[in-house]
């Protein structure tokens, strides 16, 4: 468990945001964590394969092996 300070301002805005959208602040820093996480792991993700980039297939190629030529 981690305990988090914020100064007045941002509590104000935090204690506020979490009120008009009808959740308690804590359940808002808990989602907003998860969001920002899930954001830095496809960051990641999208980094390596950018450094690692595997083989490509044509669109063409794709439809002929699937049978979807007209």
């Amino acid at each position: 468990m981690h305990t988090i300070r914020f100064d007045t301002e941002t509590e104000q805005s935090l204690t506020a945001v979490a009120s008009r959208i009808g959740i308690d602040p804590e359940t808002l820093i808990k989602e907003a964590v998860q969001r920002y996480l899930e954001d830095w792991e496809d960051r990641a993700i999208a980094e390596e394969r950018l450094q690692n980039p595997e083989p490509t297939v044509p669109l063409e190629q794709v439809v002929r092996d699937l049978g979807l030529e007209d």
